[in-house]
Protein backbone atom coordinates (compact mmCIF):
# COMPACT_ATOMS: atom_id res chain seq x y z
CA UNK A 1 0.00 0.00 0.00
CA UNK A 2 1.43 3.28 -0.73
CA UNK A 3 2.09 6.07 1.73
CA UNK A 4 -0.16 8.56 2.49
CA UNK A 5 0.69 12.15 3.79
CA UNK A 6 -0.13 12.26 7.67
CA UNK A 7 -3.13 14.79 7.07
CA UNK A 8 -5.45 12.43 4.64
CA UNK A 9 -4.22 9.55 7.34
CA UNK A 10 -5.71 11.78 10.11
CA UNK A 11 -9.19 12.84 8.19
CA UNK A 12 -9.77 8.95 7.28
CA UNK A 13 -9.29 7.89 10.95
CA UNK A 14 -12.02 9.97 12.50
CA UNK A 15 -14.20 9.53 9.72
CA UNK A 16 -13.75 5.37 9.83
CA UNK A 17 -13.33 5.11 13.44
CA UNK A 18 -16.20 2.36 13.78
CA UNK A 19 -14.40 -0.11 11.01
CA UNK A 20 -10.96 0.65 12.35
CA UNK A 21 -11.90 -1.77 15.57
CA UNK A 22 -12.82 -4.41 13.59
CA UNK A 23 -9.84 -3.97 10.68
CA UNK A 24 -6.70 -5.44 12.06
CA UNK A 25 -3.65 -3.39 10.79
CA UNK A 26 -0.71 -5.44 9.14
CA UNK A 27 1.34 -2.48 9.49
CA UNK A 28 3.68 -2.41 13.32
CA UNK A 29 2.53 0.56 15.06
CA UNK A 30 4.46 4.10 14.56
CA UNK A 31 7.04 4.70 17.11
CA UNK A 32 7.32 8.20 18.00
CA UNK A 33 10.96 9.84 17.83
CA UNK A 34 13.07 11.41 20.38
CA UNK A 35 13.44 15.09 20.12
CA UNK A 36 16.74 15.95 18.74
CA UNK A 37 18.96 17.63 21.50
CA UNK A 38 20.18 20.82 20.73
CA UNK A 39 24.07 20.31 19.65
CA UNK A 40 26.28 20.95 22.37
CA UNK A 41 28.65 23.80 22.78
CA UNK A 42 32.19 24.56 22.09
CA UNK A 43 33.48 21.90 24.49
CA UNK A 44 36.19 24.49 26.63
CA UNK A 45 39.67 22.96 27.80
CA UNK A 46 39.57 22.14 31.42
CA UNK A 47 43.26 23.67 31.71
CA UNK A 48 44.70 26.55 30.81
CA UNK A 49 46.79 26.58 27.81
CA UNK A 50 50.49 26.09 28.54
CA UNK A 51 52.78 29.08 28.97
CA UNK A 52 55.01 29.13 25.24
CA UNK A 53 57.55 31.14 27.55
CA UNK A 54 60.41 29.28 27.78
CA UNK A 55 62.60 29.53 30.53
CA UNK A 56 66.82 27.87 30.70
CA UNK A 57 67.83 25.93 33.74
CA UNK A 58 71.19 24.70 34.24
CA UNK A 59 71.06 21.48 36.29
CA UNK A 60 74.82 19.80 36.42
CA UNK A 61 75.77 21.37 33.62
CA UNK A 62 72.98 20.29 31.27
CA UNK A 63 70.58 22.80 29.83
CA UNK A 64 67.09 22.08 30.65
CA UNK A 65 64.33 24.17 28.86
CA UNK A 66 61.76 25.07 31.04
CA UNK A 67 58.17 25.46 29.57
CA UNK A 68 55.10 25.91 32.52
CA UNK A 69 55.83 22.79 34.94
CA UNK A 70 57.58 20.84 32.33
CA UNK A 71 61.66 20.69 31.76
CA UNK A 72 62.88 18.69 28.78
CA UNK A 73 66.10 18.08 27.31
CA UNK A 74 66.64 17.45 23.37
CA UNK A 75 68.64 14.19 23.04
CA UNK A 76 71.45 14.42 19.99
CA UNK A 77 71.67 17.07 17.55
CA UNK A 78 68.11 16.43 14.86
CA UNK A 79 65.97 18.02 18.20
CA UNK A 80 63.31 15.50 17.37
CA UNK A 81 63.94 13.27 20.12
CA UNK A 82 63.60 14.82 23.88
CA UNK A 83 63.61 14.00 27.52
CA UNK A 84 61.06 15.59 29.25
CA UNK A 85 60.12 15.52 32.97
CA UNK A 86 56.44 16.44 33.57
CA UNK A 87 53.43 15.71 35.67
CA UNK A 88 50.75 13.79 34.67
CA UNK A 89 47.19 13.32 36.68
CA UNK A 90 49.64 13.94 40.10
CA UNK A 91 52.50 11.35 39.24
CA UNK A 92 55.79 13.10 38.17
CA UNK A 93 56.81 11.06 34.85
CA UNK A 94 59.95 10.68 32.49
CA UNK A 95 59.13 11.09 29.12
CA UNK A 96 61.67 10.12 26.43
CA UNK A 97 59.73 10.91 22.87
CA UNK A 98 60.46 11.46 19.42
CA UNK A 99 58.68 14.93 18.18
CA UNK A 100 57.27 16.16 15.04
CA UNK A 101 56.80 19.64 13.52
CA UNK A 102 53.26 20.33 13.09
CA UNK A 103 53.14 21.44 9.65
CA UNK A 104 50.17 24.44 10.20
CA UNK A 105 51.99 26.06 13.28
CA UNK A 106 55.19 24.84 13.23
CA UNK A 107 55.91 24.23 16.86
CA UNK A 108 56.94 20.86 18.08
CA UNK A 109 54.45 18.34 19.00
CA UNK A 110 54.90 14.88 20.85
CA UNK A 111 54.74 12.06 18.18
CA UNK A 112 53.76 8.16 19.05
CA UNK A 113 56.89 6.48 19.68
CA UNK A 114 58.46 6.99 22.98
CA UNK A 115 57.96 5.82 26.54
CA UNK A 116 57.04 7.46 30.12
CA UNK A 117 58.90 5.95 32.86
CA UNK A 118 57.61 6.82 36.73
CA UNK A 119 60.56 8.29 39.24
CA UNK A 120 60.90 4.29 40.50
CA UNK A 121 61.11 2.96 37.11
CA UNK A 122 63.56 5.97 36.09
CA UNK A 123 65.74 4.73 39.04
CA UNK A 124 66.06 1.66 38.57
CA UNK A 125 67.41 2.84 34.90
CA UNK A 126 69.32 5.17 36.04
CA UNK A 127 70.74 2.02 38.83
CA UNK A 128 71.56 -0.21 35.61
CA UNK A 129 72.61 2.72 33.09
CA UNK A 130 76.59 1.52 33.76
CA UNK A 131 76.14 -1.93 33.69
CA UNK A 132 74.16 -1.19 30.34
CA UNK A 133 77.21 1.51 29.81
CA UNK A 134 79.60 -1.67 29.75
CA UNK A 135 77.70 -3.78 27.33
CA UNK A 136 77.43 -1.25 24.88
CA UNK A 137 81.54 -0.88 24.98
CA UNK A 138 81.92 -4.46 24.86
CA UNK A 139 79.41 -5.08 21.63
CA UNK A 140 81.70 -2.34 19.73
Amino acid sequence: MPKRRRDEDEEEESAVESDAVSEVSDRPAKKSRPAKKPQAKEKQSKKPKASTEQESKDVDGIAFNVTGEDSWVDLGTSGKKRLTVRTFKGKRLIDIREFYEDKGSGEMKPGKKGISLSTEEWHELARISESVSKLISGLE
